[in-house]
């Protein structure tokens, strides 16, 4: 049984809705008790997280962990734009 295909509209509104879902999660835990502790993360994510980029720019957050997958979603939501973008761009170029 084939799933239907969903329209563009409503794959970026659960992309974008799942964002902000995330962002408010982020918001309401964290300096909580509730959010993230990761004592285990390797020395290489805590190395990327406390680099100046994500002190300076990336001051949403004092989690390093909340501040690293902010970037991480938004470069991917970014890269997901461009490539829907092309492919836009193509099928009118084709048609």
């Amino acid at each position: 049984m084939k799933r239907a295909k969903r329209s563009p509209l409503q794959k970026w509104m659960l992309i974008i809705g799942g964002f902000i879902a995330a962002q408010v999660i982020f918001i309401a835990t964290d300096g909580t008790f509730l959010e993230l502790n990761l004592n285990n993360a390797g020395h290489f994510a805590k190395k990327i997280a406390g680099n100046l980029f994500f002190l300076d720019w990336i001051s949403l957050y004092e989690n390093f962990v909340y501040r690293l997958l902010t970037v991480l979603a938004v470069l991917q939501i970014a890269f997901m734009a461009i490539k829907d973008i092309t492919e836009l761009a193509r099928t009118r170029r084709n048609v």
